[in-house]
């Protein structure tokens, strides 16, 4: 409904207590969350009503009158007070480029929607639970609505604009600090709102008067250099970008013995000083009150909480001769940090990193903040800025690399741990997991589907198919000899099998291709077992910290960054390619190596003895052949081994930790294998072609077995052809089997076409072992049993494409209620995007679908 595009959002949400578990003395906490607020371009709110999207979708958004000039840069909230009739109150504050920043109220008020339970209403749809409410209210082990603790979802009740924070600058950031501390003494001391333009930050209490304008400035600042702390000279940064905020409960014992609970605050401000270089200053918050560093450099409140900040700070530019450029409390200490978007860790109050946005806006630079856990220390420190880790020992601890520029990101908490969000220019976004060994993973990939996407994973499925269709027609194979011919071409096309085709000495080409696989298998283990991978990451990490790259770009370090970033690239697709396309022929060429013949005789009538097939001049288990023999006997197994948790997750050395490489229970629910073969195959939403996450790993893996074992058999078997097909058709049979019992696609029609295909490739294989048992090149008898079948079964594919639903993949469908008919309306919904599409009741009171 917006004349201009949207520009800011952001939703509400509460902390609510849910009932204990059995075997819980007390209940954890749940997120609730409420309304979308959506700012524009040109200065409206917007608000979308969750909760009356399912019973009154006529009143679903609600425009609030325009309270900016220009566009809406930023949007922030802040819980302030709970009324008695079960309504809450948030105060809102909106950051425009008209050089204000306005404070509204809104109140919702918590409700619980019959939509929002499963169709027998007895416990929460657990899908929506974690989509819409953080999954932290119901109990979904118990039956019954009482095991729901909290409401469901806040249902918008009114909004309006209570205050105007006035600036120089246009505002390009706004952040609350929600300390749930409100003394009836000092209020107006207390810092409630923070702003950000080009000047600095500014602080606000509830009553919308400025108390301080803080700049990344210092005159003296201590810098870790060359395990040997330096002070620095002066810091003044001219232009600031973004600011960050992390918020935490703190508990001590005073002089009386009493347990005394502090509200704890460090607030990031990032700036550019004159040598046009990041810098980012920190400041500590206690109770509401900015810190006093003092000139040993601790941090002390009792000035501006006894004197007051307002008076303080005008004191300060009283006496200072640039008043006006002037901050009005200098930060603890400033980061060397280049880069935009500042964000930190909101876990439980911890500080561990911060999450800054590099100068290429596309690589998201993770930076240590910490210098040691909380309980590590025998005396605890009560300052909110005790652990932070000295400048110069801030390192760079993980990157995010993509593809396009990044437009925005976030650190939000999941329920395994911190993890970022980002948004780029092309619409898409993406969710990073930041803990744990999978840390720096993707979980998630929200964007569209290019058509290469679409077309490639169906292209390479019938080219497969080919190939495993192929092995059924092996040079011993008696089929009819004009059919055998053209599937033989096929075959050498499918499998990329042309080094014949050209008349070369065959001894050329035989050991360049063994020493080929015998290198790149030693070198993909050792690139698995020792983590190379990762330790490329980590060593593009540490050159990025080098003091020189920072200081200077065009530099020795500038030219080993990119170096090191190449051969870390390299080294991802080196390890793609070696675990999925270079699977076939890699272990094709090794049986080869095992496929010896009889020489026959010499030209002096000399026995030549065994000789391999593909090389007649190289003498099997002799010299050179015996030490490549013993070299694959010894690399291939534990190869194989290691090629099955890249094989299961697409190549995609990310989701492969080197300490989870051993972890070869695959069989147990809980394998890290397994795990990472889910979240791969569930990280991007690829419409049919989406692969079933329960089954990911059985399918993946099978069809590697299938890979490894059809180009072996065909080798080392083709003088016996008979046992050659009854082994090809019994793995065959598997395969198509373990596709029936393990569904490896979603969306079922996609599936079918996928479980006939491999059915085809074990009929031909069935139809070769009576071709080899008739044993006549000159008959189509086989041939027609074998047109016969595959007329069947394509027959069958149809019936079944015919008869079967198309539905789209999804996880829960979600029945989004007409707005008139709230009791006993149809039901719609789409299943890809639920609530993409909504009923809309028009003034006539005829219902409408609108997408």
């Amino acid at each position: 409904e917006a004349d201009q595009g949207a520009t800011a959002l952001n939703f509400l949400s509460i902390k609510r207590k849910q009932a204990p578990r059995p075997g819980q003395e007390d209940g954890e906490y749940g997120t609730i969350n409420g309304p979308t607020v959506i700012g524009t371009a040109d200065g409206c709110v917007y608000v979308l009503d969750f909760a009356a999207l399912h019973t009154d979708s006529a009143n679903a958004i609600y425009s609030h009158p325009k309270i900016h000039t220009g566009k809406i840069n930023d949007i922030s909230f802040m819980y302030k007070e709970e009324g008695e009739d079960g309504t809450s109150t948030f105060l809102v504050v909106t950051a425009g480029v008209d050089k204000t920043a306005r404070v509204s109220v809104m109140e919702v008020q918590e409700v619980d929607s019959p939509e929002f339970f499963s169709k027998d209403e007895q416990k929460r749809n657990k899908l929506l639970d974690v989509l819409f409410f953080a999954g932290g209210q119901p109990n979904p082990d118990q039956d019954g609505p009482t095991s729901v603790d909290a409401k469901t979802c806040l249902k918008f009740v009114s909004m309006r604009t209570v205050a105007t924070l006035k600036h120089d600058e246009p505002v390009i950031e706004s952040n609350c600090l929600d300390f749930d501390f409100r003394p009836d003494a000092h209020i107006k001391i207390l810092i409630t709102f923070i702003t950000c333009t080009k000047e600095g930050a500014f602080l606000w209490n509830s009553d919308g008067e400025l108390l301080m304008r803080l700049k990344v400035q210092t005159e003296t600042n201590k810098k870790f250099i060359d395990c040997k702390l330096h002070k620095k000279g002066k810091v003044h940064c001219k232009e600031h970008q973004s600011t960050a905020s992390v918020v935490k409960l703190t508990k001590v014992w005073d002089h009386e013995g009493k347990l005394i609970k502090r509200v704890q605050a460090l607030l990031f401000l990032a700036g550019t000083d004159t040598d046009n270089r990041g810098q980012v200053g920190v400041w500590g918050i206690q109770d509401g009150v900015l810190g006093f560093k003092e000139w040993d450099g601790t941090l002390s409140f009792h000035k501006f909480r006894q004197e007051g900040m307002i008076k303080t700070s005008k004191h300060r530019r009283l006496q200072a001769d640039d008043a006006e450029d002037k901050s009005d409390a200098e930060p603890l200490c400033v980061y060397d940090r280049d880069g935009d978007l500042l964000d930190v860790e909101q876990t439980d109050g911890l500080t561990r990193f911060a999450v800054q946005l590099a100068e290429d806006r596309s690589t998201v630079n993770i930076w240590s903040l910490q210098a040691i856990q909380p309980g590590s220390l025998v005396v605890e420190p009560d300052g909110p800025a005790s652990l932070l880790v000295t400048p110069g020992k801030d390192d760079v601890l993980l990157q995010l690399s993509h593809k396009v520029r990044v437009a925005d990101m976030l650190v939000v908490q999941d329920l395994a741990g911190p993890a970022v969000i980002t948004g780029c220019d092309d619409g898409a976004a993406f969710a990073w997991d930041l803990d744990g060994d999978d840390k720096g993973q993707i979980y998630a990939e929200l964007r569209s589907l290019k058509p290469t996407e679409i077309i490639m994973p169906p292209l390479v499925l019938f080219i497969t198919t080919a190939q495993m269709l192929s092995f059924a027609f092996g040079p011993s194979i008696p089929w009819q000899t004009d059919v055998h011919q053209k599937v033989s071409i096929v075959h050498q096309i499918c499998m990329g099998d042309f080094k014949f085709v050209v008349e070369v000495n065959k001894e050329l080409i035989f050991w360049p291709e063994m020493i080929f696989i015998v290198c790149a298998a030693a070198l993909f283990m050792a690139v698995a077992v020792f983590g190379l991978d990762e330790r490329m990451d980590d060593f593009v990490a540490k050159a990025y910290n080098l003091e020189s790259y920072r200081k200077q770009k065009l530099c020795v370090a500038y030219l080993w960054v990119k170096t090191l970033s190449s051969i870390r690239t390299t080294t991802y697709l080196f390890m793609q390619l070696t675990s999925t396309l270079l699977v076939v022929p890699m272990m094709k060429a090794a049986a080869t190596s095992f496929h010896c013949i009889d020489g026959g005789l010499d030209k002096n009538g000399t026995s030549v003895g065994l000789v391999v097939a593909a090389a007649p001049t190289v003498k099997c288990f002799q010299g050179p052949h015996l030490q490549l023999s013993i070299a694959l006997v010894m690399l291939i197994p534990p190869f194989l081994f290691m090629l099955l948790p890249y094989a299961v997750v697409n190549g995609d050395a990310h989701y492969v930790a080197s300490s989870c490489l051993f972890e070869y229970k695959f069989w147990e629910k809980k394998n890290a294998w397994r795990l990472a073969a889910a979240r791969k195959a569930t990280t991007l939403h690829l419409a049919f072609l989406h692969f079933n996450p329960k089954h990911a790993f059985e399918s993946l893996s099978v069809d590697l077995a299938g890979k490894i074992f059809l180009p072996v058999v065909s080798t080392l078997t083709i003088s016996e052809p008979l046992l050659q097909m009854c082994l090809l058709s019994a793995m065959n049979f598997f395969v198509y089997f373990n596709s029936l019992r393990h569904a490896p696609y979603v969306e079922r029609k996609f599936c079918v076409i996928v479980q006939d295909l491999k059915l085809i490739i074990f009929c031909a294989s069935a139809t070769g072992i009576f071709t080899t048992l008739q044993n006549d090149k000159s008959s189509y008898l086989t041939c027609g049993i074998l047109g016969v079948i595959l007329s069947l079964v394509v027959l069958l594919m149809i019936v079944q494409l015919c008869l079967l639903e198309a539905k789209k993949p999804f996880g829960k469908k979600l029945f989004v209620m007409e707005g008139a008919k709230a009791a006993d309306s149809r039901m719609i919904g789409d299943e890809e995007a639920p609530l993409l599409k909504v009923a809309e009741v028009t003034p006539s009171g005829s219902d409408r679908e609108q997408e």
